[in-house]
């Protein structure tokens, strides 16, 4: 109803200009996709799609401020915790070599 009416109010070609309205068409018609042809046909990929629709919640973003600057600093932290992350990995396989060699059975 919303992509609708917003379709209206704006017009087609300001409607389609930004990126969100866009995401939002793309997300309400693979829906609505998914509820006329669910219970006929089992698509998966489909339902999968489902998990979009929590994107639409980043818009909030453009609106807030300190929440756009918290997200910026999330993402930003991610490559720490990626080597972090990796490190961990290695520790373990040091660890699991190890404990194999030391108590393998042989």
């Amino acid at each position: 109803v919303e992509a609708i009416l917003k379709l209206i109010g704006y017009g087609y070609k300001s409607y389609f200009r930004s990126h969100w309205n866009q995401f939002d068409f793309v997300i309400v018609v693979l829906s609505l996709l998914e509820f006329a042809f669910g219970t006929a046909v089992n698509i998966s990929a489909l339902s999968a799609l489902r998990s979009f629709r929590l994107l639409r919640a980043l818009k909030l973003l453009n609106k807030f401020r300190n929440l756009k600057q918290i997200f910026n600093l999330v993402l930003s932290s991610m490559t720490e915790v990626a080597v972090l992350t990796l490190l961990l990995c290695i520790f373990i396989f040091v660890f699991a070599v190890l404990g194999m060699s030391l108590f393998g059975g042989k």
